[in-house]
């Protein structure tokens, strides 16, 4: 596979990764916002989905952060990672005392 396929299908998963991760955050979002919610479902009568609504709303966050997370790779770095200025030129430098 050429180096180019290689760049298209990278960039795509991560596109496809920051879709699934938002899209999947709104979901759990208002799963959770429904179910802790007193006028969709009683607390006294359904405890148990009380507890799940509030863990649909725990995993949203994180979710979000993880196609914010992958929203930041799609972006090319204007900052190379530094090199060490004596290994510029290829080399590799000694220490002679």
């Amino acid at each position: 596979m050429s180096e180019r396929k290689t760049d298209d299908l990278v960039f795509e998963l991560k596109v496809v990764g920051a879709a699934l991760s938002f899209l999947g955050a709104i979901v759990t979002g208002l799963g959770g916002i429904l179910l802790t919610t007193s006028c969709v479902v009683v607390p006294t009568l359904h405890p148990h989905l009380r507890a799940l609504g509030i863990g649909l709303l725990m995993v949203a966050f994180p979710l979000l952060i993880c196609g914010g997370h992958c929203l930041d790779l799609m972006v090319p770095s204007e900052n190379p990672t530094p090199q060490h200025p004596l290994r510029r030129a290829g080399r590799q430098w000694s220490r002679h005392f």
